[in-house]
């Protein structure tokens, strides 16, 4: 799903509060054609949903090596744009321990 129909989704969930922790497992990402200019505008769409997002935690699963340094890159323009706390995780069970602490 395009990133405009996963923030769709998740906004309304009845039960969606701004600030929410929140977890975006993208492990099965084929990066393999995107560049930094993607990650750029990817962070420019977050920061168009701050006010309804909030500044809560934010993990990231990432797989790969190339997906995870996209992800850290990822994680640096969300927290200038958005604020909040995003941090990238090799796995879902880490980025859920870390939300849940």
């Amino acid at each position: 799903p395009a990133v405009a129909d996963v923030i769709d989704e998740m906004l309304s969930h009845p039960e969606w509060k701004p600030g929410m922790p929140r977890c975006y497992d993208i492990s099965d990402l084929d990066a393999g054609s995107l560049t930094v200019n993607d990650i750029r505008l990817i962070s420019g769409f977050a920061a168009k949903y701050r006010q309804q997002t909030g500044a809560g935690r934010i993990a990231i699963v990432a797989g790969g090596d190339l997906v995870y340094g996209l992800s850290r890159m990822l994680s640096i323009h969300i927290s200038e744009l958005v604020g909040g706390e995003p941090e990238v995780f090799r796995s879902r069970d880490e980025a859920l321990v870390w939300l849940s602490a």
